[in-house]
């Protein structure tokens, strides 16, 4: 595209990512001439403890129990929408690691400002108004209370 030549040194290497087909719909495989470049390696999906983790240590000031339920939610919600319970209008939807991270965010930066921790305003952001169905929001809304015990 560029038609520009760039000097690479010896060690120069690319990394690619790509999810599985069947993972975020709407994709488009990429073509067999352009895959043979590269080697394949299948990586698990993280686990709940790996979740947990990783958001612990990028968000210290979230107390271990409220990062326990904000993944356990996220979760949840992945596996509601992957056994079809609710959110098939408007799929394919995929929760994972990024919505918590900007769900964990708003949470630190809010209280960066206002010295309190308030989760409840912002998982509506990151969550139940990306649903589009009434149903579907009362579901993610149940969800919820289902896992932090309180009402939305």
């Amino acid at each position: 595209e560029l038609g520009e030549t760039f000097a690479c040194p010896p060690t120069f290497r690319i990394f690619a990512a790509q999810n599985p087909l069947a993972q975020g719909g709407g994709r488009k495989g990429l073509p067999k001439s352009f895959l043979n470049r590269f080697t394949k390696v299948f990586v698990e999906a993280l686990t709940k403890e790996d979740l947990q983790g990783i958001v612990s240590t990028k968000f210290p000031i979230l107390s271990p129990a409220l990062v326990e339920n904000i993944v356990t939610f996220n979760d949840s919600i992945q596996r509601d929408i992957e056994n079809r319970k609710y959110g098939q209008l408007g799929s394919p939807w995929e929760f994972n690691l990024r919505d918590v991270f900007r769900w964990c965010d708003l949470i630190s930066n809010y209280f960066k400002t206002s010295g309190t921790i308030d989760i409840g305003p912002f998982s509506d952001t990151i969550y139940i108004q990306r649903l589009r169905s009434t149903h579907d929001r009362r579901m993610l809304i149940n969800r919820y209370e289902d896992c932090f015990g309180k009402k939305k």
